[in-house]
């Protein structure tokens, strides 16, 4: 028997003996205030432009690595560490992708290591980016609202088009949601009739698409994930879109 061992004090109570263990750590989550690049408050109905996050845990580790539906990850782990009553589903995906990389970068550190390869040379290149000083943030100008109203610039009508949360987006898809684009076009000049919406859309202008896509899809908002890639064997240098590669989100 290793006679250094020494049997815990029975006189110290179970909180009493954790509290010693964890002297040096706080037992207490902390967390992180963030600013939606919708301003959350019009979308949400939450009181402010800001949310307080958290870093994953080890129970949150465990529950994402026992989930059978690994699509389901991202709104598992906002639902969890999110302090504020936010339905993951109902986000706009610039949200999403905003909240999961201010997870990430409290869970395990700001940097990201990868491979790429070059366009020129074909030649692979490891790169390493700082996740949060990399991809500047488009903010919204105000709180966007659940819906927006605008003027279509062919018809020259007023239209209310309903914001697409990340839920409708994967659960449609983008070939669905163009050919049923009525659902999202909630009234044209005044009328809110599905059969009338239905066949206006079946005669609307490109243009007057393009604009209602734009605003549904809230385009030029959250993270410009574009970065500036310099191959190391030839040296070429290019304006890039970051991938968000398998095992980014997930932390492996």
């Amino acid at each position: 028997m290793n006679s250094n061992f020494t049997p815990n004090d029975s006189s110290q109570s179970d909180d009493e003996i954790l509290s010693k263990i964890f002297e040096n750590v706080s037992l207490i989550e902390d967390y992180k205030e963030v600013r939606l690049p919708s301003l959350a408050v019009g979308l949400y109905d939450i009181p402010t432009e800001t949310v307080s996050i958290r870093g994953m845990t080890f129970e949150d580790e465990k529950i994402l690595a026992g989930l059978k539906d690994k699509t389901k990850l991202m709104e598992v782990l906002i639902d969890r560490c999110v302090k504020e009553d936010i339905d993951p589903k109902q986000l706009i995906p610039q949200d999403k992708i905003y909240l999961m990389i201010q997870i990430r970068a409290l869970s395990v550190g700001e940097t990201h290591k990868f491979a790429i390869s070059c366009p020129a040379c074909d030649k692979k290149s490891e790169v390493e980016i700082n996740v949060l000083d990399t991809f500047p943030c488009n903010y919204a100008e105000e709180p966007l609202k659940k819906t927006a109203e605008i003027i279509l610039p062919k018809l020259g009508k007023k239209a209310v088009i309903k914001r697409l949360t990340s839920y409708e987006l994967d659960k449609f898809k983008m070939n669905q949601i163009l050919e049923e684009l009525w659902r999202f076009v909630l009234s044209i000049d005044g009328h809110t009739n599905a059969k009338i919406r239905a066949k206006v859309m079946e005669k609307i202008p490109r243009e007057d698409v393009k604009e209602i896509l734009k605003v549904a899809m809230c385009e030029g908002l959250g993270l410009d994930t574009r970065f500036m890639f310099g191959c190391a064997s030839c040296g070429h240098e290019e304006l890039t879109e970051f991938n968000f590669q398998n095992g980014f989100f997930t932390m492996t």
